[in-house]
């Protein structure tokens, strides 16, 4: 329930300011493109732990780090 609520309460208040600013959307996306990506490599130890007891061959590591960083996040909550 959260998640949903989120995503529309966010994307209400962006499209409220991006019609004052036209350039409020670039930048809102910059800086949550740019806070994800710095949480996640906070949290890259904990993925390459996670990684590393899945017992994987060592040639899918980079494939699965990208997966993880663009599709379900290195860690769950993000």
């Amino acid at each position: 329930m959260a998640v949903p609520f989120f995503v529309v309460g966010s994307s209400f208040f962006v499209r409220k300011k991006t019609s004052q600013d036209s350039t409020y959307q670039n930048k809102y996306l910059k800086n949550y493109v740019k806070t994800y990506l710095v949480w996640s490599a906070i949290f890259i130890p904990y993925g390459l732990f996670y990684f590393f007891s899945l017992s994987l061959p060592t040639a899918l590591l980079p494939i699965g780090l990208l997966v993880a960083l663009l599709y379900t996040g290195i860690c769950y909550h993000l």
